[in-house]
C-alpha cells in the first residue's frame, strides 16, 4: 500500500524545490515511478527496508522449511543484486560537478535497497540451515557494512565512467556542430530579426536572457554593427577570442544580401556557431555560439548578471587544448586513456583556426586516502541511518518504549555505561568544538583571502585614479567596478551593471557605519544575488577634487583551489570527529571489561578473605561454646571420683546430681550443634516449607511460656481460628521459642502475640515492655555471634532470620530503649 502511494504521488513536481526530485540528477525506467528520481527511489527503498525489519521482528523464531528458505533466498538474491546493479545506471551526473548532498541522495536508496536484499537473504539463510529465523546486532552490523562498502565501490565506478563519458562527449563537441546548438541559434536570429535592432549592451543581455540558448546555457557572444559593419556594442557571457575576420564578412553578407546567415567556423576552441541578421532599419546582429565545453571559462562575476551556474563540488574533469606531441599517441577518432597515479589523463585530436592541435582530458580521481575517509564517513552516516529506521519501525510496536526505557535506566547506571559516556562526552565534545571553530577558522581564510585580493585591486584602481576611466580599470584588472558617492551607487564600470544595479543603489547599512560613521578606511561583505552569494570589497577613496567616494569590487567566485582546500580541511575534520568517537566507544568498552575483570578478581579475593575470616570466627566461636559446658562435665566427673572414695559423701546423691548437671550440658551442646548446624546449611540445602497451621503453633508455644514463669503475663489474640502459611512446624516452633526467650530475658513483665491475615500474608506480631535494644546495637542484632547479654552462642537471630527467609517469609525487629521491644513475622499464606 506504501508503495503504492509512493508511485501515485507526482514527486517530479517538486524539482524546482530539490535537485533529489529532478529527473535530470536521477532517472530510471526499471521500477516506473518508484524509480522516476532520486527522491521517490529513496523513499521506496526505505519503505522495502522497513517491511523486511517489521518482517524479521514479527516472527523472531520463524521456522520455515529448509527448502523454501533456501530458495527464498536465492530468488531474492538472484533478483535483489541485478536491480541494485540497474539503479546506479540511472545517475544523470552533470557537467559542473557533484554536492555532498547529491552524492547522498544517489547512494542512500542503493545502500538501503541493498541492506533490505542482504538482510532478508541472511535471515532466510539462516532458516535453510535449520537455525532460528532472527538477525544479531552483530551480524546487522556486518551487512550493514557490507551494503555500504558495496554501494560506494558501485557509485565510485559508475560516477568515474560517467566523468569520462562526459569528458569524451566535451572533446567530441569541439570537432562538429552541435545540431541542438544550431536549431536554438536558428530560433534566436528569427527572433531578432523580428525585432528592432538592439544599440547597448543592456539590449544585447535581454536578448540573449530570452533565448533557448540561454535556457540551454549555450556559452554565446553577441554583437551590434551599423550599416558600414561598425561595432555598437559587444555582451560576451564567457570571455571568448573570436575570428574576428569571419565574424565582419558574415555580418557584412547579412547586410548586403538582407537574409540571415548562419554557419559554423573554425575557432580557437574548434567548431563555433556563427550567425548575423540584418534589420529592416538598419545595421546587423551577430551571435557566435560556442559548444558547451570546459574549455571556455565561466564568468566569475555571472552572479552579478543572474546567470550564476550550479553550485558544485569539484569538477568532473578539466581539459586544454596543447601542440602535438611525438610522445603522446592521439587521433581524431577517439580519446585514448590512460591512468597516472590518482589521475586518468586522454589526448584527442581536434581542428581549430591555427591548426590542429591536441585536446588534453584529466580526471582526478582523489588519493586512496581522501576516498578513504570520504568512504567511512558516509558508511558510518548510512549506518546510524538504517539504525534510525528500525527504532523508527520499532516504535510503533507495542511496548517497545517502555521495553526501551527500562533497558537504558538498568544500562544508563552500569559501570560500563558510565565509562563509556565519560569517555565519549571526553572526545566528542572537544572535537565538535574543535570541528565548529575548524570550519569557522577555514570559512574566515577562505574570506580573508577573497578579501585580501579584492583590496589588492582596490587600492591598486585608487592610485591610478581612474574615477572616471572605471572601464577601462575594469578591463585591466579583469573586474567589475562600482562607485559610490554619499551612500549611493554613482558609476559603475560596465553600462549592463549600471542598470541591473545587482547589489542595490544604496550601500549595504553595515558598510555604511563602518566607512562613512566608524571611518575605517576598508570593509567587506557578502552579498546574496539569487541563489548565489558574492563578496564584496570596499574601500574608501579620495577623487581628484578631494570628493570622497567609496570604490567596490567583487571577488571572484571561480577559486577552485580555496574551495577544494576548505572542502578537503572540513572533511579530515570531520573524519578525524567520527573516528575519535569510535575510538572513545571501543576504548571505554576495552577499559571497563578490563576493569570489571580487576573487579571481579578483587570481588573474589575479598569473598575469599572473608570465608576464612568467617571460618577463623567460626572456630573460635565454636571453641569458646564448646569450651563453657566442657568445664561443668569436668568438674562433675572429678567431683564423682572424689566422693567414690570419700565415705563421708553419700555417693549416691551425689551421682544424681552431677548426671543431671552433665545431662544438662549434654543438652546444651546438642543445642549448640544444631543451632551451627541451621546456620552453616545453604539455603538450597533446608527443607522446603510445607503449608502449617501457624495459630495452633503460636497457641501452643505461647501455652508452654505460660506454664515455664508465671512472673510474664502472656497475651494472645487472634488465634481463635486456623491461620495456614507456608513454613515447617518444628523449625516455627524453634522461632517462637527464640522470640518469646529473647523477650522473657530482656525483663519484660507483658508480652502481647497478636496473629493476623494482612495481603495474602500472616503476621505475627510480638510485643514486650522489657529493657528494649539500644539505637546503637539494632543494626547488629541480625549477625551471628552477636549478643546483648554474656551469654548465649548469639545465633538465635541469626538462625531466626536464615529460616523465616527459607520459607519465603520476613522477619523485622523495633524497639526503643527502656520501652520495649516489637517483633513482626511475615509469613506467605497457603491453602490446605
Amino acid at each position: 500500500m506504501a508503495l503504492a502511494i509512493t508511485a501515485l504521488v507526482p514527486w517530479n513536481s517538486f524539482s524546482n524545490t530539490s535537485r533529489i526530485f529532478d529527473p535530470a540528477y536521477y532517472f530510471s525506467q526499471l521500477a516506473g515511478p518508484l524509480t522516476a528520481n532520486a527522491g521517490a527511489l529513496f523513499i521506496s527503498a526505505a519503505l522495502i527496508l522497513m517491511a523486511v525489519y517489521a518482517l524479521i521482528r514479527a516472527r523472531p523464531e520463524t521456522h520455515w522449511s529448509r527448502i523454501y528458505a533456501a530458495v527464498g533466498a536465492v530468488v531474492t538474491l538472484g533478483i535483489g543484486i541485478p536491480f541494485a546493479s540497474n539503479i546506479v545506471r540511472g545517475i544523470g551526473q552533470p557537467p559542473w560537478g557533484i554536492t555532498a548532498g547529491l552524492w547522498l541522495s544517489w547512494e542512500i536508496p542503493l545502500f538501503l535497497f541493498l541492506l533490505a536484499v542482504l538482510v532478508a537473504s541472511y535471515w532466510m539463510i539462516r532458516m535453510a540451515f535449520g537455525r532460528a529465523g532472527f538477525v544479531t546486532f552483530r551480524a546487522a552490523v556486518i551487512i550493514g557494512s557490507v551494503s555500504a562498502a558495496i554501494a560506494l565501490i558501485g557509485l565510485w565506478s559508475t560516477t568515474s565512467r560517467q566523468r569520462m563519458q562526459l569528458a569524451e562527449e566535451d572533446v567530441a563537441g569541439l570537432g562538429h556542430v552541435d545540431d541542438y546548438a544550431l536549431q536554438l541559434t536558428r530560433r534566436l536570429v528569427t527572433t531578432l530579426s523580428e525585432s528592432p535592432p538592439p544599440e547597448s549592451r543592456s539590449d544585447l543581455l535581454k536578448a540573449y536572457a530570452a533565448s533557448d540558448v540561454a535556457a540551454a546555457e549555450y556559452p554565446a557572444s553577441l554583437n551590434s554593427w551599423d550599416v558600414r559593419g561598425k561595432p555598437i556594442a559587444e555582451f560576451e557571457v564567457a570571455p571568448t577570442t573570436p575570428d574576428s575576420a569571419a565574424v565582419i564578412n558574415a555580418v557584412l553578407e547579412s547586410i548586403a544580401t538582407k537574409q540571415p546567415v548562419t554557419k559554423s567556423v573554425l575557432g580557437v576552441t574548434g567548431v563555433q556557431i556563427l550567425a548575423a541578421v540584418s534589420h529592416p532599419t538598419g545595421g546587423a546582429t551577430s551571435v557566435l555560439v560556442l559548444p558547451r565545453t570546459r574549455l571556455v571559462t565561466a564568468n566569475p562575476y555571472a552572479a552579478l548578471l543572474g546567470m550564476a551556474p550550479p553550485s558544485g563540488g569539484d569538477p568532473p574533469y578539466a581539459v586544454a587544448l596543447t601542440d602535438l606531441s611525438p610522445t603522446v599517441r592521439a587521433d581524431t577518432t577517439r580519446v585514448r586513456w590512460h591512468r597516472i597515479g590518482n589521475e586518468l589523463h586522454g589526448d584527442r585530436l581536434i581542428s581549430t583556426c591555427a591548426g590542429t592541435v591536441r585536446a588534453h582530458v584529466e580526471i582526478d580521481l582523489r588519493s586512496l586516502w581522501a576516498r578513504g575517509e570520504r568512504g567511512v564517513i558516509v558508511l558510518l552516516f548510512d549506518l546510524l541511518l538504517a539504525g534510525l529506521l528500525w527504532l523508527l519501525g520499532a516504535l510503533t510496536e507495542k511496548g517497545f518504549i517502555r521495553w526501551l526505557r527500562v533497558r537504558v535506566a538498568k544500562w544508563i547506571y552500569t559501570y560500563h555505561a558510565r565509562l563509556t559516556l565519560a569517555l565519549f562526552a571526553f572526545f566528542v565534545i572537544p572535537a565538535i568544538a574543535f570541528a565548529v571553530w575548524s570550519y569557522q577558522r577555514l570559512r574566515g581564510d577562505d574570506l580573508q583571502t577573497r578579501e585580501a585580493l579584492v583590496h589588492e585591486t582596490l587600492r591598486a584602481v585608487a592610485a591610478g585614479n581612474e574615477y572616471t576611466q572605471l572601464s577601462g580599470a575594469a578591463r585591466r584588472f579583469e573586474t567589475p567596478l562600482f562607485l559610490y558617492s554619499n551612500g549611493l551607487l554613482d558609476r559603475t564600470s560596465d553600462s549592463v551593471l549600471d542598470g541591473l544595479a545587482p547589489t542595490g543603489r544604496a550601500l549595504p547599512p553595515a558598510v555604511e557605519l563602518r566607512l562613512g560613521t566608524a571611518g575605517e578606511l576598508s570593509a567587506a561583505w557578502e552579498s546574496t544575488l539569487g541563489d548565489s552569494k558574492l563578496l564584496f570589497g570596499y574601500s574608501a577613496v579620495l577623487g581628484p577634487a578631494q570628493d570622497r567616494y567609496i570604490l567596490a569590487a567583487p571577488a571572484r567566485s571561480d577559486d577552485l583551489v580555496l574551495d577544494r582546500r576548505r572542502r578537503d580541511l572540513g572533511m579530515l575534520v570531520l573524519f578525524a570527529t567520527a573516528a575519535g568517537a569510535l575510538a572513545a566507544l571501543w576504548l571505554s568498552g576495552i577499559a571497563a571489561k578490563r576493569l570489571a575483570r580487576d573487579l571481579e578478581l578483587s570481588r573474589i579475593e575479598v569473598a575469599r578473605a572473608e570465608r576464612v575470616l568467617a571460618w577463623g570466627e567460626m572456630a573460635r566461636q565454636v571453641a569458646h561454646e564448646i569450651k563453657n559446658p566442657l568445664t561443668p562435665i569436668r568438674l562433675g566427673v572429678q567431683h564423682l571420683r572424689r566422693a567414690r572414695s570419700d565415705p563421708r559423701q553419700n555417693f549416691d546423691a551425689v551421682l544424681n546430681e552431677n548426671v543431671r548437671r552433665i545431662l544438662a550440658e549434654i543438652d546444651r551442646l546438642d543445642e549448640i550443634a544444631r543451632s551451627f548446624s541451621r546456620y552453616g546449611s545453604a539455603p538450597a540445602d533446608l527443607p522446603p516449607a510445607v503449608d502449617v497451621d501457624v495459630a495452633a503453633v503460636v497457641k501452643d508455644v505461647v501455652g508452654l511460656e505460660q506454664m515455664g514463669d508465671r512472673k510474664v503475663k502472656w497475651q494472645l489474640r487472634g488465634a481463635d481460628r486456623p491461620a495456614w502459611a507456608l513454613a515447617r512446624k518444628d523449625e516455627m516452633r524453634d522461632v517462637l521459642l527464640n522470640v518469646f526467650e529473647n523477650a522473657r530475658l530482656a525483663g519484660a513483665r507483658q508480652v502481647e502475640v497478636t496473629l493476623r491475615d494482612e495481603d495474602r500474608r500472616v503476621i505475627i506480631e510480638t510485643r514486650d515492655d522489657g529493657s528494649g535494644i539500644s539505637p546503637a546495637v539494632l543494626p547488629r542484632i541480625f549477625e551471628p555471634h552477636f549478643s546483648t547479654r554474656t551469654t548465649g552462642s548469639g545465633l538465635g537471630l541469626a538462625v531466626t532470620r536464615r529460616l523465616i527467609e527459607a520459607w519465603g517469609g520476613q522477619i523485622a525487629i523495633t524497639s526503643e530503649e527502656g520501652k520495649g521491644t516489637r517483633v513482626l513475622i511475615l509469613l506467605s499464606r497457603s491453602e490446605p
